[in-house]
């Protein structure tokens, strides 16, 4: 048994309770709640209801398995680390000490004597603040309409994976007994199991050669969407044509009494025009426009 438990008895704990109840074990918290999840899947008693009953079971393995493993090797395996890693090892303070202890003894007890009240039967506690509609109600079905078999079978599935982890991280490492698992094979075979497990499937290694290597999905739309599209009819665009825009309409200034006087008797021709035949948007727009082109000839031919 490893030394970390006895350094470390009140995180050993905190980690015991809060995996115990993740797992679902009975009478704690995680149990009511997340067997009562998988439990109305399978009595929903349609296809996908079964397929969701199913694989949420395996996931529930999985989850047992995980969290068993985690104790094993962070508690009970020799420590595998550099040794200045463990050095300065200690208990949380108690600013960090009393919201897990509370946490914990919610993990044990709150599930078991809340259950009814929030979720149980004919219980009011929700109100009308969550609608459920009669169609989609399961409790009932839950309750009384599934064998003990199938309710127990969740509970199995969870030591399933309490016990595999169990063997293969705790008696098995520590006997180096896992060696018999791969005596009967060829080396190479051996060689290639070992880099495609501790690889992770090489799930990573296909997940960059595919997304960030060959497509690129990354770099294109950043340079397509966020600099490029959004920037364009975005705040980047806008400044440039504010900028532009600016620029040009201070080009009317040009210091010629002839230019100021042609500008006053466009506006006056414009304004009396407006007034007569009431202009709509349109030509008013049209109006800007035309003045925005003749700023920019001023600007580009006008005499130094």
């Amino acid at each position: 048994m490893g030394g970390l438990v006895q350094l470390l008895p009140f995180t050993y704990s905190m980690m015991l309770i809060g995996s115990m109840s993740l797992i679902a074990l009975p009478f704690l918290t995680g149990f009511y709640s997340k067997d009562l999840i998988i439990e109305c899947a399978g009595s929903s008693y349609i296809f996908y209801g079964s397929i969701a009953f199913f694989f949420s079971t395996f996931t529930a393995f999985l989850t047992a398995f995980y969290s068993s493993r985690l104790l094993f090797l962070t508690f009970f395996n020799s420590p595998n680390g550099p040794k200045k890693n463990y050095e300065f090892l200690h208990e949380p303070s108690f600013i960090m000490y009393l919201p897990l202890a509370i946490l914990a003894i919610f993990s044990i007890f709150f599930g078991y004597l809340f259950k009814d009240l929030f979720v149980g039967i004919g219980s009011s506690f929700w109100n009308h603040s969550l609608f459920i509609h009669p169609d989609h109600s399961l409790l009932i079905e839950t309750e009384f309409g599934l064998s003990s078999f199938v309710k127990l079978f969740i509970l199995f599935f969870s030591l399933a994976g309490i016990i595999s982890a169990f063997l293969l991280y705790f008696i098995l490492s520590q006997k180096k007994n896992y060696l018999i698992f791969f005596s009967g094979l060829p080396n190479k075979f051996n060689r290639k199991l070992y880099n495609f497990l501790s690889n992770k499937w090489y799930y990573d290694r296909l997940y960059e050669s595919l997304l960030d290597r060959s497509l690129n999905l990354g770099y294109i739309s950043y340079k397509t969407l966020d600099k490029g599209i959004i920037e364009l009819i975005g705040p980047s665009g806008l400044s440039k044509t504010m900028f532009s825009f600016s620029k040009n309409f201070t080009s009317f200034d040009t210091g010629y009494i002839p230019h100021y006087l042609f500008y006053i008797v466009l506006s006056f021709i414009f304004f009396i025009f407006f007034i007569l035949f009431e202009l709509d948007s349109k030509l008013i727009l049209l109006f800007i426009l035309i003045v925005f082109f003749l700023g920019s000839i001023h600007h580009h031919y006008s005499p130094l």
